[in-house]
């Protein structure tokens, strides 16, 4: 029961959090009374930016909190440097970057296509994850070696055809163009997050969850760090002072 009401909670945050990512890129009008939103252009770069806003909160505040929550982290996180860490290591900076991949699709797919449906489609990945646990490690249906059934072959088919029926037609608001980056965006995000799901399965089998999600936010903040700064410095080249 914790862990179902665990999982509602986090899908309840999740859904507030991509809600707030769509506000800040699309203006709206808020039960007829005043418009909110539209603050930042729906790009790559401003996805970059809004994912380093929220790393410069998370990244100190889960190094705060993960000593509090598990006290062996600090052990853990110097275990990773010794050679018999190495794999795990590699595997869990290799989930912060799926992390930072999906994430600026993620972003980019709400941005231009409405919240819901990129969600939508965002949530196929489940079907990615089992077919490429199944596909490379052969666990994908409850740690048993076996091919999918023609009924989960049915069931897969049902949740990408019922998704694909959600993608909106072009019109004055979303031009065609503008839905197909969205509609790729989201698939995208979706297939990279079961290749996180998949990786961080095994790593987490040696490594503990509350480390292991503070290095993957960590390696986001570097990269949306890095990117930024080519950006402004890019800026500076191009429009001198």
């Amino acid at each position: 029961m914790l862990g179902i009401l665990t999982v509602l909670l986090s899908s309840f945050v999740l859904t507030f959090h991509n809600v707030i990512v769509r506000v800040l890129f699309s203006e709206h009008l808020v039960l007829g009374l005043f418009l909110l939103g539209g603050y930042v252009k729906p790009d790559l770069q401003n996805s970059f930016l809004l994912m380093f806003m929220r790393m410069l909160l998370v990244v100190p505040l889960m190094a705060s909190l993960s000593f509090k929550l598990y006290p062996s982290a600090w052990a853990e996180l110097q275990y990773l440097f010794t050679r018999n860490g190495k794999d795990v290591l590699i595997q869990a900076l290799g989930c912060g970057v799926l992390m930072f991949v999906y994430i600026a699709s993620l972003y980019i797919a709400i941005g231009l296509i409405p919240t819901g449906i990129a969600l939508t489609l965002f949530f196929t990945y489940p079907v990615f994850t089992a077919l490429l646990s199944w596909r490379f490690f052969g666990d994908a249906f409850g740690g048993l070696r076996l091919r999918p059934t023609l009924f989960r072959w049915l069931v897969m088919a049902i949740i990408l055809v019922g998704s694909a029926l959600t993608i909106p037609q072009s019109s004055a608001t979303y031009s065609s163009h503008t839905i197909a980056i969205g509609i790729f965006a989201s698939f995208g995000a979706g297939i990279v997050y079961a290749f996180y799901c998949i990786i961080a399965q095994k790593c987490l089998e040696k490594f503990h969850p509350v480390p292991f999600t503070w290095i993957g936010h960590e390696v986001i903040l570097e990269f949306t760090n890095y990117e930024l700064r080519i950006n402004i410095k890019y800026a500076f080249l191009r429009y001198p002072f």
